[in-house]
């Protein structure tokens, strides 16, 4: 039947896909995308001349568009590894399903702390409160410096995300305040962990 073609067609194509078409589609909901922008991944572009490498903060330039060059393809992801000490990076999503759903809001967030809690450095990266993949600049701009474990801390980083986030009624994919909620609710939930 139609539907058992498409159920078949549909499993073809989840067994054979690839981060690199998941980047290469710049879905603003993607799971993998914030984790790479967050980690400071580095992207290897190569067409038949020449190879290109791109940070992934610099490669989703607006909706479903990249800067992936015209004619090359992606043929590697760089992942530094976390080696510093008091470095952490998390990773949340919010569906409306359990399994195999796509995200409401998702988020990669990191800091690397300094031995007295002090932010060193952060990326505060999410998917689903923007048209693209969207670091909260406000909030990192706020964290650097700060002393991890003071309580200021975590309420200036909240009013700062809610200025990098500030949904308004009728935004595209709706559920404005929820999401807004859940961007809140991802960093809460990372600096308690």
């Amino acid at each position: 039947t139609k539907k058992q073609i498409r159920y078949f067609a549909g499993r073809q194509i989840r067994n054979v896909g690839t981060p690199a078409g998941n980047l290469a589609t710049a879905s603003p909901i993607s799971d993998l995308n914030p984790v790479f922008v967050a980690s400071n991944a580095i992207l290897v572009a190569k067409s038949l001349d020449k190879t290109t490498e791109i940070p992934m903060s610099e490669f989703f330039m607006g909706y479903r568009l990249t800067a992936l060059p015209p004619d090359a393809i992606i043929a590697s992801i760089k992942i530094p590894v976390a080696q510093e000490k008091g470095e952490y990076l998390r990773a949340y999503k919010q569906a409306k399903r359990k399994d195999d759903d796509i995200a409401i809001v998702n988020a990669a967030l990191r800091v690397q702390l300094n031995e007295d809690y002090t932010v060193n450095n952060c990326s505060l990266v999410y998917g689903g409160m923007a048209p693209i993949t969207i670091a909260a600049k406000a909030a990192v701009e706020f964290l650097h410096g700060k002393k991890w474990t003071n309580p200021a801390t975590l309420e200036g980083v909240m009013n700062a995300l809610e200025q990098d986030f500030d949904l308004r009624f009728g935004v595209p994919g709706g559920m404005a305040i929820y999401r807004k909620s859940l961007a809140l609710g991802f960093f809460y939930k990372f600096y308690h962990e």
